[in-house]
């Protein structure tokens, strides 16, 4: 309606006097800006602005550029670069006051980053990026309804690790793993080995330190060369002896270093009613077949 009016103004007035129509458009083809101006005087009668929606729809028409971005403005991040990504807090801010400014959000794994959110009139979000297990770029990009623009520089976002064990504390925290403790479980092996962190192959249970039960903990499997995840203590050497017999002299060998001394005698284990097993530091040969 206020095009066909402004149309039926502009060609009664040209019809008696020699007036010219100026079209403006941005780098995306969409017209800003149309201006009524007299020749012989070449005084400017009549400017209209027109405002644009993300998707280039016409949601504005004013005389006056509303909401337009300063000359010479900036964007900058204002939030840490290293952070828990469950809870990722991401501001900026411009250099100048631009109220009426529209912003997009781009944010992906990839180092120029894609368009996770648009239209935007905050300058604050918080974001859950508990999937995220990778570092993160984000850029935003300011603008406003006439195709002026101003983008940040792109920020490289760590997730936070507070044991260094290469597990981000927003996947060990709601896991079984301890986020302040690289090895969890104490037995040797940092969480990130055993959980196989950024591979599709784990190693063994970073939630236990004897991850398939055999009464042999992981660390000294591994440190062996054995299967962590399989029972495996009545396995023999060429020599004969057994993986379980290898295991109680290296322990009986730390204990002595340490000045722990080793206790001989019968003990009596009341195992009623319990659903479990145990092995002794001595092993019967058929126990080998």
């Amino acid at each position: 309606m206020f095009l066909k009016v402004f149309g039926s103004l502009v060609l009664g007035i040209m019809a008696s006097q020699a007036y010219a129509i100026q079209f403006n458009y941005d780098s995306l083809g969409r017209l800003i800006k149309s201006q009524l101006s007299k020749e012989e005087a070449n005084a400017t009668l009549m400017q209209v602005y027109y405002g644009h929606d993300a998707a280039s729809n016409i949601v504005k028409v004013t005389n006056e550029p509303e909401g337009k971005l300063p000359s010479g403005v900036t964007l900058s991040f204002q939030q840490k670069t290293t952070q828990n990504f469950s809870q990722l807090a991401l501001q900026w801010q411009t250099s100048v006051d631009a109220p009426g400014i529209i912003y997009d959000l781009y944010l992906s794994e990839d180092p120029y980053p894609t368009l996770y959110k648009s239209n935007l009139i905050t300058t604050a979000l918080t974001l859950d990026m508990y999937e995220a297990d990778k570092p993160l770029y984000v850029q935003v990009i300011a603008r406003d309804y006439y195709g002026a623009q101003v983008a940040s520089e792109i920020q490289k976002l760590l997730p936070l690790d507070s044991d260094g064990d290469s597990i981000p504390d927003h996947i060990e925290i709601p896991s079984c793993t301890n986020h302040l403790s690289n090895d969890s479980d104490g037995d040797g092996l940092i969480d990130d080995l055993e959980a196989g962190f950024g591979s599709e192959t784990a190693l063994s249970n970073p939630c236990s330190s004897d991850t398939d039960s055999d009464g042999v903990d992981d660390g000294f499997e591994h440190q062996q060369g054995w299967d962590l995840q399989q029972p495996d203590t009545s396995t023999v050497n060429e020599e004969g002896v057994s993986h379980w017999s290898q295991y109680v002299k290296a322990s009986a060998q730390k204990a002595a270093e340490q000045g722990i001394a080793v206790v001989e005698g019968e003990r009596v284990l009341d195992v009623v009613g319990k659903p479990a097993f145990a092995y002794t530091g001595l092993l019967l040969p058929v126990m080998h077949q």
